[in-house]
Formats: C-alpha cells, structure tokens, sequence
C-alpha cells in the first residue's frame, strides 16, 4: 500500500519538477496538463486497489469518484506554480505539495479498504480534511487570478466555483463515510453559499492570495460545521465559535486590504 502511494508521489513530483522547470514552453502547456492528468489518474486508480484490468468495468465507475480530490489538487498546483516567482519557494511548495499528495492517497486508499494504519485512524481523516482545505485555498486563488487578469464574465466564474465546491465538498463527505444521497443534498447546499460569498466578493478589488484565504475560511466553517453535525456533537456553543472566529478573521483580512 505504502509502496504504491510513494511511486505515484513520486510520478506527482516529477510532473510538478519537469513543469516547474519548462513553463517558458507556454505553447504546451494544455497539452501536458492533459497527459500529466490522464497518466496521473491512472497511476492512482492503480494505487487505491483498482488494477488495470478492470478499467473496463463497472469498477472504474466506482473508483473514480475518488479521483476528483487528487487530480483538483494536482491542477491547483501546476497553476499555483505560475504565481510563484521565487525558485526556493517553488521548490518548498513543490515538496510540500508532495507531501500531501502523499497523505490523500494514503488516506483515499485506507477509506477504501478499511486498512489499519500505524497511526490512528483519526490522524489520517485529519490529514484528508487539511488537504483538501488545502486544495480549496489552491484552486479558488488560481480561479480568481485568472478571473482578475482575464477580466472573464462574474457569472462564468461563479458557475467554475460552484461545481468545484460541489465536487470538492461531496468528496470529503463521502470519504468521512456519509450516505452518498445525504452527500450530494450537503455538497449542493454548502456550493451554492460558497458561490454567493463569492458573488459578494467579486465587487471587492482583492488580490487572489486574499481572495482564496477567505473562500477557504468559509470553506472550513461550512465542513467544521457539518462535520460535528454528523459526529452528533453540534450545539450553539460550537456554531457561535465557528461563525465568530470565522467573522473575526473576514473582519481583519478585508479591513487590513480594503484600507491598503
């Protein structure tokens, strides 16, 4: 199992350094963020239990729920590359991103299998649920850079955000073990107040580092909100703490950008 994750962490890494080290070859880049992704999903189907020889059953369809995670933070990181300009950033960002590409196939596969890890359980749920807020900051900034620099339609923007909150949040709901139907019923509802936060913020002139921090924010109290709610453990205490700390952090990021 181990093995498995650490070669196609491995696979990840070299697809991050060979793009880290071309991104002058522009013209290409569409065309090997296509095979990146196809030989990526295929060596982490292969890594969560699915060999090849069952690509051609119902198998596939199944297995491939689990790719969306995986393959958002992948793209996520190919794009956040292209805002970084130090080369000793790129490179801690690009172990990092190692790193936690390594910890969700871990964790993907273990959802899977049911395996006993070393570590406990709760460790490794802790970890998907990192990277996957991790992923969410990567993908909203790049989206809003792109929105900014492009100058694209808001409505066209909010629709990209909306279906990747949806994917996003259906994911980590379904990997926490919820019934795919009470998945998808929360996945739609915490998209469509992600994409009128954001519908909010796009009359602010924000920078994308600022823009996918609060996105992120909002993403996390909706999870940590659900999330106790499914545990059984969710009161007004716990609702209060998330909404004021999440207000308090909104209050400071955009008062301190807006004056600047």
């Amino acid at each position: 199992m181990k093995q498995k994750s650490i070669l196609v962490s491995i696979l990840f890494l070299i697809f991050l350094e060979v793009f880290s080290a071309f991104t002058f070859w522009r013209g290409y880049f569409w065309l090997w963020l296509l095979i990146s992704c196809f030989c990526l999903a295929a060596a982490i189907l292969w890594a969560v239990g699915l060999s090849f020889k069952k690509w051609f059953s119902v198998d596939l369809i199944v297995h491939s729920i689990y790719l969306f995670l995986p393959l958002v933070f992948y793209i996520g990181n190919l794009f956040f590359l292209l805002l970084i300009q130090n080369k000793l950033f790129k490179q801690i960002f690009i172990w990092l991103s190692v790193f936690l590409f390594f910890i969700i196939l871990m964790g993907i596969r273990g959802v899977i299998l049911n395996l006993e890890y070393p570590i406990k359980p709760r460790v490794t749920y802790n970890f998907l649920v990192l990277s996957t807020i991790w992923t969410s900051f990567l993908i909203h900034s790049v989206i809003w850079a792109f929105y900014r620099d492009l100058n694209l339609s808001i409505w066209l923007i909010i629709l990209v955000f909306f279906l990747i909150n949806l994917a996003l949040f259906y994911q980590i709901f379904h990997l926490f073990g919820v019934l795919r139907r009470r998945s998808l019923i929360y996945a739609f509802s915490t998209a469509l107040v992600v994409a009128e936060f954001i519908w909010v913020l796009c009359f602010l002139p924000l920078e994308y580092f600022v823009a996918g921090l609060l996105i992120t924010i909002l993403f996390y109290t909706l999870w940590g909100l659900i999330h106790h709610q499914f545990e059984g453990s969710l009161n007004y205490k716990i609702v209060l703490e998330y909404l004021l700390v999440a207000l308090i952090i909104f209050i400071f990021i955009l008062g301190k950008n807006l004056i600047i």
